[in-house]
Formats: structure tokens, C-alpha cells, sequence
């Protein structure tokens, strides 16, 4: 029987990227039997887990140690996958005690001991963990690991017909608002602000999604309810269709991360916003391949600044769906999944 270990965290620092991510993966990935270890899992986040055997919360030092505890006495894991940005080599070596350890990273920042690395970024290269790895381990690396739903991809192309004003029923071009699974920067609300006092929905209709974990849908419904267009926005307590969302709207509004990957494979042009530290620099890969149209953080609750900036996105909406859907073919988690399967000899 083969069973497989997992460490990722999701919560309110750090949000839903990570769990989503892997969530997706362990649909092809061939283990009998899945482990969870943790040092934060909100509550609230639960429902979006996948069929866990156990979950195991300890805090992040002493990972290792439960990780011994429960192999001794529930039996070898095959193989240990970790998606967190706070685990580096010294706790992987408590791992590798029992099982290979696998790595999925975004940043090749810290050192790793691993067997394998998965690194999805754009303009991530394996030189850029050389130094940070064993020489035995085998680093993967590019957007054609990109670990997102393959229906996002297989979408049909965008005929923009409503930003362009020729649509046959006439109807204002729509943009898709997200800020991932808990929002820790209350994106949705800022931006809801801006639509209320700019009067956005004059122009444009839009549609909130608010995550499982986010803490402000109460405030959210108060004040979409305030709108004297009630009609222009819409408001959602999560998505259980987002590559169908996707295709019902013109534009999107969100962060960098997993959800912007998934826009660009769905052909979504979007304007991003940079929520978290570890996102650093995908503006500037935003540019250099121009895949939409970047917002600072601070300017998001201004009309001026939000209607400037969708405004642009629509100019450039052709171009930034073709550029982002070049770069995913939606096999990113077949390729991946292939490679840990490897590990757990299936």
C-alpha cells in the first residue's frame, strides 16, 4: 500500500495557494493512502481538503518529531510532498530519515534536501537551485508544471465582444474580483469601497468572489446591498467552478500566486495586485511578458487608480490572453503527478 505524506500550512498569513495546489495534484497522483502534517490548518479551510487519513498539527520545529512518531507506529510513509515556504533542509533531513522527501517551491531562496524539486514559476530555471540542492536531486522546472485544473486551459478563447461595446445584448463588460481563499490584505472589501465611491458599476459589472476563509463576507453583504445597481455586482461566498466563472467575465481583478496562473491558462486578461511578500518580482515577469496589468496594493481602493488600470486591461485584453494562455497547455499536473508516482513505485 502506498502512502503518501504531506507538509503545507494554509491559513490567514499565508492563505489557500498551497493546499489548493496540492489539492489539485493529489487527483492524479496514485497514493493509497494521504497524511497530512501542519503546522496551521484554519478550520474554516477543512472543507476544502481532500480525503486525509489523518491530520496531524504540531508546531513547525517539531514536525520532524511527529513525523518519527507516526511512522514508528503507523508504519513508512512512501514518499513525503512538501508545499511550504518555511521548511528547509534541516527539517527535510528528519523526513529523509523515513522516506524521500519531494519539494514543490517558488522561491529558491533556502536550501533543500530532497530527491526531487518542482519549481512552476515562469522564468524559473534549474540553475537557479544548484547551489541549493544535493547533487542527486532532480529539479523540474517552468510554467509546464504548473500545478492548476486542466479545464482552465481547455477553455474556449475569449471573444472580448463586451469590452469592445459591440455586444449583442448589450450588456457592460463584466470583471471577476478574487483575492484566493482568505484574503489577508481584505482585497475584496477595499475594492468594493472603490467601486461604491467611484461609481464603477456604471461602467462595469462585477462579481465578488469571497473565499471559504475570508473574514469579511458579513461586511461585504452590507455593503453590496447599500449599491443603488444592486444588478452590477454580484456577490459569492467561494466558487466551486472557476474555470466557468472565468468564462463568464471579460476581465479580473486579484493577486499574484496560484489564482494567477489559472487566469493566465484560462486566457483571462487581469489586473494584479502583489498581497505577500513571496510574490515579489511577479510583476516584473508580468511585464516582461505582458500578461496584464499590475495595481499596487495601495492604490486598489482608489477609483481612480482601479478604473485606470481596467481600463488598460481591456486596451491590451487580446494580447494579454494570448501571451498567458502560450504558456500552459493545462499538463502541468499530469507531468508532476508522473514524477512523484516515480517515488511511490506505481
Amino acid at each position: 500500500m502506498t502512502k503518501l505524506a504531506l507538509c503545507l500550512k494554509a491559513g490567514p498569513e499565508i492563505g489557500t495557494g498551497h493546499l489548493m495546489r496540492v489539492r489539485q495534484l493529489l487527483t492524479a497522483v496514485k497514493a493509497d493512502e494521504l497524511v497530512l502534517f501542519t503546522d496551521e490548518l484554519a478550520d474554516s479551510l477543512l472543507p476544502l481538503c481532500p480525503d486525509f487519513s489523518a491530520i496531524i498539527k504540531a508546531p513547525l520545529p517539531e514536525l520532524g518529531q511527529a513525523f518519527k512518531a507516526y511512522c514508528t507506529s503507523h508504519g513508512r510513509a512512501s514518499a513525503m510532498l512538501c508545499d511550504h515556504y518555511w521548511v528547509e533542509e534541516s527539517l527535510e533531513r528528519q523526513f529523509a530519515e523515513f522516506c524521500p522527501v519531494l519539494v514543490i517551491d517558488d522561491l529558491a531562496n533556502r536550501r533543500h534536501y530532497c530527491s526531487l524539486l518542482i519549481d512552476q514559476n515562469i522564468d524559473r530555471h534549474a540553475a537557479d537551485y544548484k547551489n541549493l540542492v544535493p547533487p542527486w536531486c532532480r529539479i523540474h522546472t517552468g510554467p509546464q508544471y504548473a500545478l492548476i485544473n486542466p479545464a482552465f486551459a481547455q477553455s474556449p478563447a475569449h471573444d472580448f465582444s463586451r469590452l469592445k461595446g459591440v455586444s449583442p445584448s448589450s450588456e457592460p463588460p463584466r470583471v471577476l474580483v478574487c483575492f484566493g481563499g482568505s484574503d489577508p490584505v481584505h482585497g475584496c472589501i477595499k475594492t468594493l469601497h472603490a467601486i461604491r465611491s467611484g461609481r464603477l458599476y456604471a461602467h462595469w459589472a462585477f462579481t465578488i468572489v469571497a473565499g471559504a476563509g475570508s473574514a469579511d463576507f458579513a461586511q461585504l453583504q452590507e455593503a453590496t446591498a447599500q449599491l443603488k445597481q444592486p444588478e452590477r455586482i454580484t456577490l459569492l461566498r467561494h466558487c466551486r467552478d472557476m474555470p466557468a466563472a472565468y468564462q463568464e467575465h471579460d476581465l479580473a481583478l486579484g493577486a499574484y500566486g496560484v489564482m494567477f496562473s489559472e487566469r493566465l491558462a484560462a486566457g483571462l486578461p487581469s489586473v494584479c495586485v502583489m498581497i505577500a511578500e513571496n510574490q515579489k518580482g511577479a510583476d516584473a515577469v508580468l511585464e516582461r511578458h505582458q500578461l496584464g496589468v499590475d495595481l499596487p496594493l495601495a492604490a486598489l481602493d482608489k477609483p481612480a487608480c482601479l478604473t485606470a488600470a481596467l481600463e488598460l486591461c481591456a486596451a491590451g485584453a487580446v494580447d494579454f490572453a494570448a501571451h498567458g494562455r502560450s504558456l500552459y497547455d493545462g499538463r502541468g499536473i499530469a507531468r508532476t503527478s508522473a514524477l512523484i508516482n516515480e517515488f511511490l513505485k506505481v
